[in-house]
């Protein structure tokens, strides 16, 4: 009777295991579109996860993983009760997608589909759409994302921007270092990190997370080999930018060693984004952390206006430039939950050190607190991919014990 059952079963579970496949696949390339939509993070992936959800028996997604849903539902609520429908659905859109996400990489993990493949693949994949671009056209792939970048910045491969672009290789590096460690410090990996985010990319939030990084490992005293490298690149940098210091990177850089008190004053983007994350984390914090909502922020920019100077803005929306900011203004402390599960697990799981942990948990947090949102899968994925990892350890200590 069992046999039968499974036979009568195994077709749904081919069925699945394909469809989570195409969720990784798709989740590494959030942004591309085939210019069937405007939006910065599609909603393909976040569609295929709940395919996968649907046809999966949800008594196997550890409870950590459910409380991801609370807040999503917070904000469903807030929605109903929005003035502007679309942006109402637009944010419950991105505060479930961490928990979609997350059940997605459980399960793929859990039906041992190797997802550090698909990682070091679609690395690849970005490395050689980001170079064909910085050899040819930044906009030669403009029918597949949409890519604003000018003539002093970076390309976007995959991404809709430089910055992004740069700070989803970070994030795919840091969900690597988070499932195979020893494959995340291998040299070609580590290579076509560094060579995307000082080359092509050029962005400068990106290389701040990269050198914030970095610095965290002299620390460690263990890796001179990727201390040479990074110093190579950042050569090989200077030489191709110009002896003139041609780019924007540069060109912030050099205003920041001059003086780096006017460095909100050099660059509206640089500005605007610093005032995104520091005045929805002040009205956070100045409200006890209750949720503002959708349609609040805006009200904040123009107090910010009026109460810095060097605050450079365009239009005053309510899109918040940051996924922590956004996430604790807008929703308050409901956004708990996100952070709760994310480092519970992280500080649970042993198949990492513990110094590995600090840099994937200063990693994420940098990341998010930039103008990354929790509708990006990464997140998502790395709190699945813990749990899974968390979820194997336990059974086999209870293996252990029982034998």
């Amino acid at each position: 009777m069992l046999k039968q059952r499974s036979k009568e079963c195994a077709p749904l579970v081919f069925i699945r295991d394909q469809f989570l496949r195409l969720a990784l696949i798709v989740s590494f390339v959030p942004s591309v579109n085939f210019s069937l939509t405007n939006f910065d993070t599609q909603p393909f992936a976040a569609i295929l996860g709940v395919i996968c959800i649907a046809l999966t028996s949800s008594r196997g997604i550890p409870l950590v993983i459910w409380t991801l849903v609370l807040p999503a539902v917070s904000a469903l609520l807030i929605a109903l009760f929005s003035s502007a429908p679309l942006v109402g659905a637009r944010s419950f859109t991105i505060y479930v997608s961490p928990w979609i996400f997350a059940c997605t990489a459980y399960l793929a993990h859990q039906r041992k589909i190797k997802i550090h493949r698909y990682i070091v693949f679609m690395l690849y994949i970005w490395t050689v759409v980001g170079l064909i671009q910085w050899l040819i056209d930044p906009r030669i792939f403009e029918f597949i994302v949409n890519a604003r970048t000018s003539h002093d910045r970076g390309v976007t491969s995959l991404a809709p921007e430089p910055s992004l672009y740069g700070l989803s290789i970070i994030q795919m590096w840091l969900t690597l270092l988070l499932c195979r460690p020893r494959m995340a410090f291998k040299n070609n990996i580590i290579f076509i990190c560094a060579f995307q985010i000082l080359l092509l990319t050029q962005s400068t939030l990106a290389i701040l997370v990269l050198f914030a990084l970095f610095f965290v490992f002299l620390f460690k005293n263990k890796l001179a080999i990727l201390a040479v490298m990074l110093s190579l690149f950042v050569f090989i940098a200077i030489v191709l930018n110009g002896v003139d210091f041609e780019g924007r990177f540069f060109y912030l850089l050099a205003g920041f060693v001059v003086n780096p008190a006017e460095i909100l004053y050099l660059d509206g983007s640089i500005s605007e984004r610093f005032y995104h994350i520091f005045l929805s984390l002040k009205y956070s914090v100045y409200s006890g952390f209750m949720p503002h909502g959708f349609e609040a922020f805006a009200e904040v920019l123009n107090l910010g206006k009026e109460q810095y100077d060097s605050f450079w803005w365009g239009e005053a929306g309510n899109k918040i430039m940051s996924g922590i900011g956004g996430a604790l203004f807008e929703l308050g402390w409901f956004s708990f939950f996100y952070f709760f599960a994310f480092y519970f697990y992280l500080f649970k799981i042993n198949n990492i050190s513990q110094f590995l942990r600090l840099v994937i948990g200063l990693g994420v947090f940098l990341v998010l607190l930039n103008s990354v949102t929790l509708a990006a899968p990464f997140f998502g994925i790395m709190i699945g991919l813990m749990a899974a990892l968390n979820s194997n350890a336990r059974k086999l200590q209870l293996m252990l014990r029982t034998s």
